[in-house]
């Protein structure tokens, strides 16, 4: 009771000072749209009409004979009957000459027609004629002395006619009349044009259109309508087709298809008798021409639910399970859906919203705009907000408004330079509002960059992963034979793994030449003479990795040509102990000594190269003997824990790999390569230099694409123009294989990598398989060759240290149609962290607001011993002041930790909060400038009393942001009513 009572004060207080306040103030005006915002619609309009047609008369007939009349008797036999051969006398008026092959018509003593009828065919004497047809028999005469009407055969210019009814009523002259076929009774499309009259009832033809109207057959009476030159008030017209015009609807005259502006309201009707009486045309008095029937289209008052309309075009006729708004009239927010629709451009209306839509004053046409329902690749829209302005090409939009696609992304290709844009590429919409929106508000959005690329680092990888290359001098078995793909792509990454390191331990660390080295992952072959980045490093490190590798059976004497990755496995795991950064005995490359590291020195304990048990990984002492000594020294090490692992993954998809380089793990790639011949797989041995495989470094990944961006230690497929790619510092191609021990001179090549589809089955059998798809085809091969992905070695931190940022939102989040707060008032930000790392975090959370032009911090958030994976949600009060009006950003950053890699997450976005005048509750800008309104104190008024955790409840109506809408928010409203910024 205490909510009602107090509801209906605050009511009547912001009733009485809009009431006041409204005749101070000027009407609203058209928003206007900030800076990189646009507001958007269809712009696919139809214009509408009812769709319901009449066709009507005058309701004034006439029937009408020749007029020529003769008085007869019978003179053959005398016997009164009238019968072919006979013979009558014309007795009055005297002297007149019966015209030959003429019908005569038979009438009562009263004038009427009988029936009865004879065809003259000569002349027999002075007043004698001769009957050669009777019809439709023999017939009596009624009296001695009779009366007959010459028929009609023809009606044409310059004859007499003769009313027959109404009875002593006669045509007006200069009016036009429709014949009427006497048999069908329906219009035959002649008419006559009546010039003269007299009080006899008759009247002259001066005109027939379209020419002279011969009957099929000499017709006694004849039926003529009058034709409609004007709609008159107080007339009565009949119908002919269609509904009869109930009483108080609106009607355009139609001429020819199109609407002649005259219009009339029907005010009177009488369905039975297919009548309807006019009591106002518009304009008045009105002319049209001359019609019969004359068409009307009705007006459009009402549009509800199983009406159906029409199109004036048919090309626009609505589809289907669309929404329309009407923006013509200007009648307000009215809509309607459309269910079906014909190929004549008639559409069935099945819903309307928000209620049944009347139009004051009827109208005879309606134009609607298409709501949005679909945002996707080949629509175009028009903006409206700001207007004459259009979107740049090549620019991508994020939607703000409505909330419920919020956040959506769409890009614009291309603008037909007018008022509309073309989209290329959107997201897919969410669930939207139903019914859906009019129009759509976005803002201007620069996309993350889809590409992971490796970073750069200045000591020194300056182009990110390098790109060394494996055709050198003294590098494989034999001149010419390069096999050493192996080594040289662990290289790469090893190498920006160590640059990596370097700037995290020492930010002031600087390139070569200068020898600084501050992380042992690599080290200088030549201490105190050259740098552990040097070019002069790169052959001494490649061939140490190429002997820990066994590449060419180097180290075991093993006889085979390049690398395996098994092998490759073990001369990461005993290259990362020989640094010092993980502990000797680490036989599985886990980074740790444990039990089964000993299990794996036992199993090969006493074996030497080629024995069966052999394995490379026991051999800790590195002498191609697992003895005691190999045992000993892993013993030794026992519980220690480095900090890298190794690990390698058979048959590795895109989406583990894509992963592991996103985790800035190093990761290189075994490809093997086959060949479909006929039915069967070959693998590509022929070519020694390629080892039936090879080996490249990932240098970075598109996930949108599925793309794979790579170190090839053999081709520069970028360089050569055989590929897209990147090489961010140019320099010449082709180039000696050196250049690239340089690191800033890179090719990296980018290919797709798809998941391999039968047929034909994969080399693999059942194992999914994924390729680089085109690999083989940049270099030449043609396209039976394929290169499979068999494998991918990972080496990355042991221990990670990771902290996200996982979501923001606002005491504001999903107020309608936008976040708002006021100037001096705050609202509360909460933040949530995450660790999701190995060790236990303490560190900093920035909380920011950002507009197009600036940023603010809000709070630096201290962050105190977060628990491996334990979320924490910081709360915020942010107080607005000291900022524009404007739409602001609001994100959170927490600090990257030290040897932290994975930062990506470190940052999170949400929405923008509009900073506007304290009361404007909705933010729309009137003519660009913020103010509060009488919307505003509405949507309060709905909010009144509600408190946060309710359903009702409207933070943006909570303007203190004390967790309800209460007394105080409305009496900041009222203090602001009416007022306008700028």
């Amino acid at each position: 009771m205490k909510r009602k009572n107090s509801y209906n004060v605050v009511s009547l207080i912001l009733i009485l000072t809009i009431a006041a306040s409204t005749l101070m103030y000027s009407p609203i005006e058209t928003s206007q749209a900030q800076g990189n915002t646009m507001t958007f619609t269809t712009g696919e309009t139809i214009n509408i009409n009812s769709n319901v047609y009449i066709d009507f008369w005058s309701n004034v007939s006439m029937t009408f004979t020749s007029g020529i009349q003769i008085q007869f008797i019978e003179v053959f036999d005398g016997d009164g009957l009238i019968e072919p051969c006979d013979v009558i006398q014309v007795v009055f008026p005297p002297g007149f000459v019966m015209e030959p092959c003429s019908w005569w018509e038979v009438l009562d003593p009263l004038g009427n027609p009988t029936g009865y009828e004879f065809h003259i065919d000569q002349q027999y004497g002075p007043d004698e004629f001769h009957v050669d047809m009777v019809w439709p028999d023999v017939f009596w005469l009624p009296t001695g002395i009779n009366i007959a009407e010459k028929k009609i055969s023809v009606i044409e210019p310059c004859q007499y006619y003769v009313v027959h009814w109404p009875s002593g009523w006669y045509p007006a002259p200069c009016s036009w009349w429709e014949i009427i076929d006497p048999e069908t009774g329906h219009p035959t499309g002649y008419e006559f044009h009546v010039d003269w009259t007299n009080e006899s009832c008759e009247f002259h033809i001066d005109e027939v259109i379209p020419g002279p109207y011969i009957l099929p057959f000499p017709w006694h009476q004849i039926e003529a309508r009058k034709k409609i030159v004007q709609i008159l008030p107080c007339d009565w017209y009949t119908i002919l087709s269609g509904p009869v015009p109930e009483a108080c609807s609106w009607w355009e005259i139609m001429y020819q298809g199109e609407p002649t502006g005259v219009e009339f309201h029907a005010d009177q009707s009488i369905p039975t008798s297919q009548l309807f009486h006019v009591d106002i045309v518009s304009p008045d008095p009105s002319k049209i021409p001359p019609t019969y029937p004359t068409t009307a289209r009705r007006k459009i008052s009402t549009i509800e639910p199983c009406t159906w309309l029409k199109v004036d075009d048919l090309t626009s006729t609505p589809q289907p399970c669309t929404w329309w708004k009407i923006t013509n009239p200007a009648i307000g927010d009215y809509e309607f859906h459309v269910d079906q629709s014909n190929q004549d451009g008639t559409f069935h209306v099945d819903q309307v919203y928000p209620a049944t839509i009347h139009i004051t004053p009827a109208t005879d046409t309606v134009t609607a705009e298409k709501k949005i329902t679909t945002i996707g690749s080949c629509d175009w829209f028009k903006v409206i907000d700001p207007a004459s302005w259009l979107p740049q090409p090549c620019s991508w939009w994020r939607i703000t408004s409505p909330q419920e696609w919020a956040g959506v992304i769409f890009h614009v290709d291309s603008t037909d330079q007018v008022s509309k844009f073309h989209i290329d590429d959107a997201d897919t919409l969410p669930q939207g509002p139903t019914p859906p929106p009019w129009s759509v508000t976005a803002e201007e959005y620069t996309p993350p960059e889809p590409w992971y690329i490796k970073p750069p680092h200045p000591d020194y990888a300056p182009s990110g992963m390098p790109d060394f290359d494996q055709k050198q001098d003294r590098w494989g078995p034999g001149v010419d034979i390069y096999t050493w793909c192996g080594p040289v792509s662990v290289a790469n990454s090893l190498w920006w793994l160590d640059s990596e390191y370097e700037s995290l331990n020492f930010p002031q660390a600087v390139p070569p030449p200068i020898i600084s080295d501050h992380f042992p992952l690599v080290t200088s072959y030549n201490p105190g003479v050259w740098d552990d980045h040097d070019q002069q490093n790169v052959d001494p490190l490649v061939r140490n990795l190429a002997f820990l590798m066994d590449t060419d059976g180097q180290r075991t004497g093993l006889t085979h040509q390049g690398t395996s990755y098994i092998d490759m496995e073990t001369g990461i795991s005993q290259y990362l102990q020989q640094q010092g950064v993980n502990p000797i005995g680490d036989c599985d490359g886990d980074g740790k000594v444990e039990p089964d590291d000993i299990t794996i020195i036992n199993n090969a304990m006493g074996s030497m190269p080629g024995a069966p048990n052999w394995n490379m990984a026991a051999d800790v002492v590195i002498n191609n003997l697992i003895d005691m000594m190999d045992l000993g020294t892993a013993s030794s090490h026992i519980g220690q824990t480095g900090m890298f692992y190794e690990h390698t993954e058979e048959f590795a998809d895109f989406y583990w790999i894509e992963a592991e380089i996103e985790r800035c793990q190093d990761v290189e790639l075994f490809l093997e390569f086959w060949q479909w011949i006929g039915s069967s797989w070959v693998k590509l041995y022929q070519d020694p230099s390629l080892e039936a495989g090879h080996f490249v470094t990932c240098a970075g990944v598109n996930s949108t694409n599925r793309e794979l961006l790579i170190s090839d230690p053999y081709w520069d497929t970028f360089e050569a123009g055989a590929t897209q790619g990147r090489s961010p510092v140019a320099h010449p191609y082709p180039h000696p294989s050196s250049v690239h021990n340089d690191t800033r001179y890179v090719s990296h090549d980018e290919y797709i990598a798809s998941l391999w589809m039968v047929p034909p089955p994969s080399p693999y059998g059942s194992k999914p398989v994924w390729e680089l798809t085109g690999y083989l085809q940049a270099h030449g091969y043609d396209q039976t060759w394929h290169a499979f992905i068999r494998a991918a070695v990972a080496t990355s931190p042991l221990g990670v240290h990771d902290v996200a940022v996982t979501n923001v939102t606002t005491s504001k989040t999903g107020c309608l149609p936008m976040e708002t707060v006021g100037i001096g008032h705050n609202l509360t930000v909460d933040t949530t962290v995450e660790n999701e790392g190995d060790f236990t975090e303490t560190f900093n959370v920035q909380v920011k607001a950002s507009n197009i032009s600036h940023s603010i911090t809000i709070s630096i958030v201290a962050v105190n011993n977060l628990l491996v994976g334990e979320k924490r949600i910081l709360s915020i009060n942010w107080t607005v002041s000291g900022v524009l009006y404007d739409n602001y950003t609001i994100s959170a950053v927490a600090d990257t930790l030290p040897g932290e890699t994975h930062v990506i997450d470190n940052t999170y976005t949400d929405g923008s909060v509009l900073v506007t005048m304290p009361g404007d509750v909705d933010g729309d800008l009137e003519g660009g400038r913020y103010d509060v309104d009488l919307f505003d104190a509405v949507k309060l008024l709905a909010g009144y009393g509600y408190r946060r955790g309710e359903p009702a409840y409207n933070p943006n109506c909570d303007i203190d942001n004390d967790g309800r809408v209460f007394l105080f928010d409305a009496v900041i409203l009222l203090g602001n009513y009416g007022k306008k910024y700028p």
